[in-house]
């Protein structure tokens, strides 16, 4: 059985988002690192939605389990944390389009908190952070 090209670059995606994200608590946004670990997140994003495709991809988070395109992915302690941290924000998932921009991904990144913030916070910050991108929909819990 042939690997999905497409599951291979989103999963390569999801593990850059949180290194990215990591090296952001531990360096801050302008660091180095961080920034190399932008253009690596915004690649490997790129290559799972190829500009001018219908086809996005969506992150979800249920609990400590990280989905991609509604499959879960394996359950590093990393990905786990995230996938705890999307939750207890309230968050459902994360949809990604083909028209994101780098601009787009890197104001996605950069709403994360870098401290000890509330989950909470989480979720205002995306909505702030995203008033107007095209390329991201943030997919709230609503009972």
């Amino acid at each position: 059985m042939k690997a999905d090209p497409k599951a291979a670059s989103g999963r390569a995606f999801v593990r850059s988002l949180n290194i990215l994200l990591k090296f952001a608590r531990l360096y801050g946004y302008e660091h180095t690192r961080t920034i190399e670990q932008l253009q690596t997140a915004w690649q490997e994003l790129r290559a799972a939605i190829p500009l001018g495709t219908e086809a996005g991809l969506l992150l979800g988070a249920t609990n400590s389990q990280l989905l991609l395109d509604g499959v879960p992915l394996e359950g590093a302690p990393a990905e786990k944390q995230f996938a705890q941290l999307l939750s207890a924000a309230g968050l459902a998932s994360i949809q990604f389009f083909s028209c994101i921009t780098e601009e787009e991904i890197g104001r996605f990144a950069r709403a994360f908190p870098t401290g000890k913030a509330k989950p909470a916070e989480l979720a205002l910050q995306l909505k702030d952070a995203l008033t107007g991108a095209q390329g991201i929909r943030i997919n709230e819990i609503c009972f």
